[in-house]
C-alpha cells in the first residue's frame, strides 16, 4: 500500500501582532497614568495625606463591653432647702458711670494700639476698627502662625505682649476670635477648621494670661471657615479670611464678688454634716406601691453613642 505524503503545516507569520498589541496597550495605560498624576490637586492631596496619618496614628479602641452599674436607691429626704446657685451681675448695655468709664477705656486702647502697631497697620497686617459698642483689633494669621499650626511664631510674641500690656490696664471684657479659610484640614490634632480656629484663639488667650491679663476677663471663640470676609477663590482671598480678632466690648467685668441668694445657711449646714450622721436607707423589695417612685430615681452611668 502506498504511503500517504504528510502535508506541511502553514507557518503563521503574523503571530508577532499579538505581542505587539499587548505592548501597545500597556504603553498606552502607562502614559494615561503619567498624565493623570502630572497635575495634582494640592488640597485633595493634603486631605489624603492627613487622613492617612490620622488613620495610622489613632490610638486603638477598646472592644470591652460597657459596664453597667447598679441602680441607685432614692436618697433620704432631708429638711434642708435646695442649694441655690450664686448669680453674677453683668451689665447689659453699659449705662451709668461704669459704662461711660468702659467706653472711655476702649477709646484709649484704640488710640494706643494705633500708635504701637502703626507699622503693621500700614502694611495691612493689623487693622483697628472702632464700632458703636466695641473695639476690634484684627491680626492676620500670616504674622502669628505657620500654615496648619496653632503655635505662635516667636517673632509675633513680642508684638502680642506689647498689645497685652495696653489692654491689661483696663477692666473691659476681652473676646479672642479665630477664623480660617475653607481649605479642609483633618489631622490628629485638628480634625476640622473648628478645632484649628479655636486653638489659635486659645493660644492668644494663654499668652495674654502669661502677660498679666486677668483670665476671668477673657474668652476664646473659634468660628472656623464659616464667617469669611469674602470669597475663598484665590490665595489672596483665603489669606484675608485667615485671621484672629481681639474684641473689647464697651462693658466692664463686674468688680464686686458674686451675690449669694437664699439658701446659704442651708448649704453651710449641709456641708458641715459629718459622714457618720448620714443614715443609710435599707433596700426594700419593689412592690406595686413604690414601683413608680423607685423608677423615677433609678439611674445608671450614662452611655454615649
Amino acid at each position: 500500500m502506498r504511503r500517504r505524503k504528510r502535508q506541511q503545516e502553514h507557518v503563521n507569520h503574523d503571530r508577532w501582532l499579538v505581542s505587539y498589541a499587548d505592548f501597545i496597550t500597556l504603553l498606552f495605560a502607562f502614559f494615561v497614568v503619567m498624565y493623570s498624576t502630572s497635575s495634582v490637586n494640592e488640597g485633595k492631596m493634603r486631605v489624603l495625606s492627613d487622613t492617612m496619618m490620622a488613620a495610622f496614628a489613632s490610638p486603638s479602641k477598646s472592644l470591652s463591653p460597657i459596664q453597667i452599674g447598679e441602680l441607685l436607691r432614692s436618697p433620704k429626704v432631708s429638711g434642708h432647702s435646695p442649694i441655690s446657685v450664686p448669680m453674677l451681675r453683668i451689665p447689659k448695655d453699659g449705662v451709668g458711670e461704669g459704662g461711660a468709664r468702659a467706653r472711655a477705656n476702649v477709646d484709649n486702647v484704640a488710640s494706643r494700639v494705633k500708635q504701637a502697631l502703626n507699622t503693621l497697620i500700614e502694611r495691612k497686617l493689623v487693622s483697628v476698627r472702632r464700632g458703636e459698642n466695641q473695639l476690634e483689633v484684627e491680626f492676620k494669621s500670616s504674622i502669628l502662625y505657620a500654615s496648619g499650626s496653632a503655635r505662635l511664631d516667636a517673632a509675633a510674641i513680642p508684638m502680642l505682649k506689647e498689645f497685652a500690656e495696653i489692654i491689661k490696664a483696663v477692666d473691659n471684657l476681652i473676646r479672642v476670635e479665630g477664623f480660617t479659610d475653607n481649605i479642609p484640614i483633618h489631622t490628629a490634632h485638628f480634625p476640622s477648621n473648628w478645632e484649628l480656629s479655636a486653638a489659635r484663639a486659645a493660644s492668644v488667650v494663654h499668652l495674654f494670661m502669661q502677660t498679666g491679663v486677668a483670665p476671668r476677663r477673657m474668652a476664646a471663640v473659634g468660628y472656623g471657615e464659616y464667617r469669611p470676609l469674602g470669597l475663598n477663590n484665590t490665595p489672596a482671598q483665603r489669606a484675608k479670611n485667615r485671621r484672629v480678632v481681639v474684641v473689647l466690648p464697651d462693658d466692664e467685668y463686674p468688680p464686686e464678688p458674686p451675690t449669694e441668694v437664699e439658701g446659704t445657711e442651708a448649704r453651710q449646714d449641709l456641708m458641715a454634716l459629718p459622714a457618720e450622721a448620714e443614715e443609710v436607707v435599707p433596700e426594700s423589695p419593689i412592690t406595686e406601691s413604690n414601683t413608680e417612685s423607685e423608677s423615677s430615681w433609678a439611674s445608671g452611668p450614662s452611655r454615649k453613642p
